[in-house]
């Protein structure tokens, strides 16, 4: 996009983008306030909102408002404020760089006062027309999807989970068999050279021993048949 002069004649133009960014920005938001509907908090909720409903309830003056410090009684979204600090953070970044760059490519990095305006006019209009209308319907889409996604767990998804553990309980089974086995003849093989290599030397020993007692018997023999000397 080629950058308009800051001349009387480019302003509405500038302007009119200006208001697409706003846009823009009021559907980035609409989904960060959705995705706070679907964790069950409030979508109008920010961090700082939390924060301060927590030390209201806290320290009212009221003993039937204030929250009690044993923990027994929490407010409903305090377990959100980490994600909704990160989302507003992460939200106000991406507005800030998206608005300087939407300068730099409209009016050559001037930042004027009619985009500011255009911007938080098309977010505003974005915010109180159609992002009211998604917000009243987001609970009811949220809960339409889970429905899909649980019946279609249930009916196809289901079954295949159960026939892949089915499946790998089998084949853990196979491989602990196979692993079993193979140790048993390792084990056994290393046993059965063991007991050969102690069979072959009781084996050696034992042909060494007869060997040795024939010849100690053949030297007697040949003692008691050899002929006395003459006188």
């Amino acid at each position: 996009m080629a950058p308009f002069a800051p001349s009387v004649p480019g302003e509405p133009l500038s302007f009119l983008y200006a208001l697409l960014l706003g846009i823009a920005l009021g559907v980035l938001w609409d989904v960060f306030r959705t995705m706070r509907v679907w964790r069950g908090g409030d979508a109008g909720q920010s961090a700082w909102s939390i924060k301060l409903r927590r030390y209201r309830r806290r320290h009212s003056p009221y003993p039937i408002f204030r929250m009690k410090r044993n923990g027994a009684e929490k407010p409903h979204v305090s377990h959100h404020f980490l994600w909704t600090f990160l989302e507003d953070l992460l939200f106000m970044m991406i507005a800030g760089i998206s608005f300087l760059l939407f300068c730099f490519d409209i009016n050559m990095g001037i930042v004027r006062w009619y985009l500011l305006l255009g911007v938080i006019a098309g977010f505003l209009l974005y915010y109180h027309t159609i992002g009211r209308l998604v917000i009243a319907w987001s609970a009811l889409i949220g809960a339409f999807v889970r429905a899909t996604l649980v019946f279609f767990y249930n009916y196809t998804l289901y079954y295949v989970v159960v026939l892949l553990t089915f499946l790998a309980n089998r084949m853990l089974r196979l491989l602990g068999v196979m692993v079993h086995i193979g140790y048993d003849r390792f084990v056994f093989a290393a046993l059965a050279a063991e007991t050969k290599k102690r069979l072959d030397q009781a084996h050696a020993y034992r042909m060494s021993w007869n060997k040795g007692k024939k010849n100690g018997r053949e030297k007697n023999k040949d003692k008691q048949t050899a002929p006395f000397p003459a006188p």
